[in-house]
């Protein structure tokens, strides 16, 4: 039998197939002397659905035997409820054998060239003129452990980016846009933009962990990407000795006003050229890809379901029919062309085939 994914689930159809179990709790029916019902949050790399088991026995059994963070073998029916899909779930049980191999095959990735994407970083280091700034991102950069992380960390729980390899795709995406910033306004200090942009989301390298899904961890819920992003900024500038105090406060402003407004969980507003054009290119960055990521979840139905984060469902039946007339329409996931050397992106996690699991990007 080939492998069901979330992604792939309509209502109506049979699911047998193993899911990540991210949570579990038993929840009280409106009527009480009903018992309680169990809720399931399960996940593969494509994806989340909710499960439901209404027996209220066997949810009190299941409760007991069921544990977070493993994966589980369900037996379910797909419905929908309220525009969304989930599992009315007849049989759960732990997979026997556990382990982290087995917990990477449902952390989504990137379905983009993790060579290409690392190469175009290393032409983005190289084209810092500044010595300085050089030295800076050289500091970060060439230490091995933060490398690997940088490169693997997704940008997201779930809004935007939300997958290894998510923060590399969303950084690049927005040193492009500030790239053309820079050239639309040479007032622009193009080389601390970029930087900036690096930079902006360093913090979710240890705000995020991706064991089975991905999760916030403990210090990424103290304190947040731009807190322990400020962290390690000043840790760089500490280390080196040598960087200008008004370089290194105007990175600290780009970092803590990125995200453009207070009401967004920034600190501060962005107040200056640099930190504006840095929120904004951020914003475009992460809303077209939130767009896309909706729209995947959507399969081939010319509507997405219900998103709460945006407050609407997305319309993709423009591109349907422009396709089925003949009209050039772009593939999903195709390389964008690039003023700064083309950073080559899937925009969404790599939609697994029918016959099996797609194959991570190498």
């Amino acid at each position: 039998m080939a492998k069901q994914y979330i992604r792939d689930v309509k209502a109506g159809d049979q699911v047998e197939a193993p899911f990540f179990l991210q949570k579990k709790a038993l929840v009280p029916f409106r009527d009480p002397s009903r018992g309680n019902y169990l809720a399931l949050t399960l996940s593969d790399k494509t994806g989340q659905i909710d499960g439901r088991v209404w027996d209220a026995d066997k949810a009190r059994t299941l409760f007991d035997q069921l544990e977070e963070h493993r994966v589980v073998a369900v037996v379910a029916r797909a419905e929908e409820y309220r525009g969304q899909k989930q599992l009315a779930v007849h049989q759960a049980s732990l997979v026997d054998e556990q382990g982290p191999a087995l917990l990477a095959e449902f952390v989504p990735t990137t379905g983009a060239d993790l060579r290409k994407l690392k190469a175009q970083l290393e032409k983005v280091l190289l084209s810092i003129t500044d010595e300085h700034l050089a030295k800076l991102v050289r500091w970060f950069f060439s230490r091995r452990e933060f490398y690997d992380a940088y490169t693997s960390a997704p940008a997201a729980r779930q809004v935007h980016h939300s997958y290894l390899g998510g923060l590399l795709e969303h950084s690049l995406e927005v040193v492009e846009l500030c790239e053309v910033a820079a050239r639309l306004n040479p007032a622009l200090d193009r080389d601390l933009l970029v930087v900036g942009a690096l930079l902006h989301d360093v913090g979710k390298i240890k705000e995020y962990s991706a064991l089975g899904a991905i999760e916030m961890t403990d210090e990424g819920r103290l304190l947040g990407h731009t807190v322990i992003g400020l962290r390690l900024l000043d840790q760089a500038v500490a280390a080196l000795g040598d960087l200008p105090a008004e370089v290194a406060e105007h990175l600290a402003h780009l970092i803590v006003s990125h995200h453009g407004e207070l009401a967004n969980g920034a600190p501060v507003v962005p107040l200056t050229r640099e930190a504006g054009a840095l929120h904004l290119a951020d914003l475009f960055s992460a809303r077209l890809r939130q767009f896309e990521q909706v729209i995947a979840a959507g399969g081939d139905a010319p509507w997405s379901g219900y998103d709460r984060l945006l407050g609407r469902a997305l319309y993709s039946g423009f591109a349907a029919k422009r396709s089925k007339s003949g009209a050039a329409a772009p593939a999903a996931g195709a390389a964008k062309p690039s003023g700064s050397g083309a950073v080559a992106r899937a925009g969404s996690p790599a939609k697994p085939s029918k016959g099996g699991p797609a194959q991570p990007a190498p």
